[in-house]
């Protein structure tokens, strides 16, 4: 499965931000509102990688 906090991070590192949390609920934040789309871009490259 995938960890929300795994990949709330991820998300957020490709947009300059942090994040993370436990397995079922996280929580992150993004310092440039412009690089959204880098976000959800990292979060799907990283779901197709995890669910192969």
């Amino acid at each position: 499965g995938i960890r929300a906090g795994d990949l709330v991070k991820k998300a957020c590192e490709a947009s300059g931000g942090s994040g993370g949390g436990k397995p079922d609920s996280a929580m992150g934040g993004i310092k440039d509102p412009q690089l959204l789309g880098a976000a959800f871009k990292s979060a799907a490259q990283f779901i197709k990688e995890k669910l192969g």
